[in-house]
């Protein structure tokens, strides 16, 4: 819903199927809606085998409520680029407007 703020938690899978991990890459980059953070930021994280998208109030009030295209993006070590979608995101709209 608009307003909240919490850690999106993510898996990504190589295409084997194992859980693509920091040691595995040298950048993730997740996309939701218009937001974009990066692993090399510092703004994603890799927690306990996932890798996690924080999301603050400020910025979930600047989605739309509607459904949001979600991606991730890794560069392996091994300098390959892979993309996938993560599909869509249902955003509630917040009656309230207000950050907590």
């Amino acid at each position: 819903m608009q307003g909240d703020s919490y850690g999106i938690k993510i898996d990504v899978l190589d295409s084997a199927g194992a859980a693509v991990t920091d040691s595995d890459v040298t950048e993730v980059e997740i996309a939701i809606g218009s937001l974009i953070k990066t692993y090399s930021s510092g703004e994603v994280k890799f927690s306990d085998g996932q890798w996690v998208f924080p999301l603050s109030q400020k910025e979930s009030f600047k989605l739309p409520a509607t459904n949001v295209k979600a991606q991730v993006r890794v560069v392996l070590k091994n300098g390959a680029v892979e993309g996938a979608s993560l599909g869509d995101i249902r955003v509630h709209e917040s009656i309230s407007k207000v950050v907590l």
